[in-house]
């Protein structure tokens, strides 16, 4: 593929995505060469302005979900995480016969993390909201009471 010869056929903002598993940058719909998701990428920053990244995205940090102390006898979930603006467009390749097929990159990495009992936040944003998946369902023990007479 030329330089200028990828015709993007549309952009739709893709929703944030916590990595859950590695996410890895891709042509999609049609066998590619090496050098298409950088030309790609190249083509798809100059259309909509943002750096688009065409590797994986490294962890910033070690993703885990700790348990911190609250107040006395309280146990408090911690879940850290890594999510990315996942960014992607169709293309065309006019030749013969013509090519089409969708890249899909990343724009920008967030790092952060939520306590998993307040699940109710409005301030939450998309990647706080989608980590809450994650954090573990087990409910917290009862505290002990003394045996029955």
């Amino acid at each position: 593929m030329e330089p200028g010869m990828a015709e993007p056929t549309g952009t739709e903002p893709s929703p944030p995505v916590v990595l859950d598993q590695p996410f890895v940058p891709a042509v999609v719909g049609v066998a590619a060469p090496a050098s298409w998701p950088a030309e790609l990428a190249e083509s798809l920053k100059a259309d909509s302005g943002d750096v688009v990244h065409t590797s994986s995205p490294s962890p910033s940090s070690d993703t885990f979900s700790s348990v911190i102390g609250g107040t006395p006898g309280e146990v408090v979930e911690e879940l850290i995480y890594d999510g990315v603006e996942r960014v992607s467009a169709d293309f065309v390749v006019r030749c013969r016969p013509e090519v089409r097929g969708t890249f899909v990159g990343w724009s920008s990495m967030t790092v952060g993390a939520v306590t998993c009992q307040y699940q109710e936040f409005p301030e939450y944003d998309a990647f706080q909201r989608l980590a809450l998946h994650y954090c573990s369902r087990s409910p917290a023990p009862a505290p002990s009471e003394p045996p029955g007479d």
